[in-house]
């Protein structure tokens, strides 16, 4: 399930993981329904709405290696699945350019087609009214970072507000030789304030050598170091976690293969040595490689469609999509539904400077990947700021707010006794600082209360209440938003039972 190249680069050898996710496949008849985690389960654990006004004028680029014929076709089988909003070339949501920008040629190779679908189908998942820019690469470069780097400058040209990268690059060159090349490569590639760079941390466990699971590709190679450019400090890198739900409770642990790791090619911005618990990771004033984490682990993954058979992607139809390929487009699209950057130039900052508010974050506290010294965070998790999770994982957009963001005042709350037929009204409650944008998601959940999922297009701040609503309970989500960003989400009491 993974692909491992060795190619010639700038100094020594560069030695590649393409990002190839984990997946499990659906074995036909033996379920009625895809397997994995559905877009409004991603939206009940993560506190999101599926838009806003502002991300209606953001476009996430996916940089790729290699081509997928069937991208657009696959989508459309998921956006059906899932009652999400169509996303075509045709309607302007989806663009697919090459490296230098062009429409064609495409690259023919599609070895990483299922990492494609990974990542177009997770980033509008999460942000319904968000388009898409898909830039593939030439995997047949005899060097990828420089491939890469020109996939980014080409996505930010081309008019990108986010960026998601799930290329992870080892080098097989000794440390001086690092030392050298990649800040060069960094400077030319990845450092373009304003824009939010996502980039999946890895998926070979701490410092890529500890490998828990066991996967294949991790076993035979002996990488060492963060992956690059994961460790930039320039991007926003994304560890990885397991997401498990109980009776409405949605609960994160650090998943074992999630990369972390210290950079020694690169010092720790100013955000990272600031934050509380900093000492305790080990890293000195090298950069850590992960900022935030999100779901990640093949075993609780999300679903995926993909019907192109190539590379490391052994199957088609439905499968569980795993590995930080996973989280980085997540977290690319939640910047995107907060409405971008905001003008910060290092949007890492912004997350960092919400660190321990656990209105704006999960504080994942449990599990870890990999073994560690004695005293240190870097392996395993902590209350607070840790190795393998960093600030934790985003819930709702607050996380990606700056000072002036509405706050709730006062919580909403639904009229009228509910009854099929019947239509309810949520009124908002009140907000701090003006906010400009007020967004609703109706909730149906059991009869005690939990176990609340989004209704798909319920997203009026009125409600008919159907068939398949009566014995259940409904409750709302209200975002509020002005141009400094957004509160965190409040929710209305769930509603008696509906009649």
């Amino acid at each position: 399930m993974r692909t491992a190249l060795l190619l010639l680069g700038t100094f020594g050898a560069l030695a590649l993981f393409a990002g190839a996710p984990a997946l499990a496949a659906h074995r036909p008849g033996s379920d009625t329904r895809p397997p994995g985690l559905t877009p409004a389960q991603l939206h009940a654990a993560y506190e999101l709405p599926a838009a806003t006004s502002f991300s209606s004028s953001q476009t996430i680029a996916l940089i790729e290696l290699g081509g997928d014929p069937t991208l657009e076709s696959d989508l459309a089988v998921y956006d059906r699945q899932y009652g999400l909003p169509s996303c075509t070339r045709a309607n302007g949501c989806l663009r697919i350019i090459d490296a230098e920008g062009g429409a064609s040629p495409l690259p023919t190779d599609a070895f990483r087609s299922g990492e494609a679908s990974i990542d177009v189908q997770e980033a509008h998942a999460i942000c319904q009214n968000c388009r898409i820019l898909v830039v593939e690469g030439n995997p047949g470069s005899s060097n990828w970072i420089e491939e890469t780097g020109i996939e980014v400058n080409t996505a930010v040209a081309d008019g990108a507000t986010e960026v998601t990268i799930c290329i992870e690059l080892y080098g097989d060159f000794v440390e001086a030789e690092e030392l050298e090349y990649l800040p060069v490569a960094n400077a030319k590639y990845f450092d373009h304030p304003g824009v939010p760079i996502t980039v999946a941390s890895g998926d070979c466990g701490y410092d890529e050598t500890n490998d828990p699971e066991h996967w294949p590709f991790c076993e035979s190679g002996h990488w060492h170091f963060p992956s690059f450019p994961a460790k930039s400090p320039t991007v926003v890198s994304v560890g990885g976690t397991s997401l498990h739900e109980h009776a409405g409770a949605w609960t994160s642990e650090v998943w074992a293969q999630s990369g972390s790791g210290c950079a020694s090619a690169f010092a720790a911005p100013a955000w990272q040595l600031s934050v509380a618990g900093w000492q305790q990771i080990g890293c000195g004033t090298r950069r850590l490689n992960v900022d935030v984490a999100a779901l990640a682990s093949p075993h609780t993954g999300p679903s995926i469609y993909d019907t192109t058979r190539a590379g490391d992607w052994n199957f088609t139809g439905w499968g569980v999509a795993g590995g930080t390929s996973v989280a980085a487009p997540i977290v690319a699209a939640e910047f995107a539904l907060a409405g971008g950057a905001h003008g910060v130039a290092y949007p890492a900052a912004t997350l960092y400077a919400h660190a321990g508010e656990s209105s704006a974050f999960e504080d994942v506290t449990r599990g870890s990947n990999g073994s560690c010294p004695a005293g240190s965070t870097i392996c395993r998790a902590a209350v607070g700021y840790d190795g393998p999770s960093g600030l934790g994982t985003p819930i709702g957009l607050s996380a990606f707010s700056l000072a002036g963001a509405p706050l709730d005042t006062s919580g909403p709350r639904i009229s009228r006794r509910p009854a099929r037929g019947r239509t309810l009204v949520a009124h908002p409650g009140r907000w701090s600082n003006a906010p400009t944008w007020l967004g609703y998601q109706w909730e149906r959940c059991n009869r005690s209360g939990s176990g609340c999922l989004p209704i798909e297009g319920a997203t009026a701040q009125r409600y008919r209440l159907a068939r398949s609503d009566v014995g259940r309970t409904i409750r709302v989500m209200v975002s509020a938003g002005n141009a400094m960003g957004f509160a965190p989400p409040a929710f209305t009491l769930p509603s008696a039972a509906v009649r």
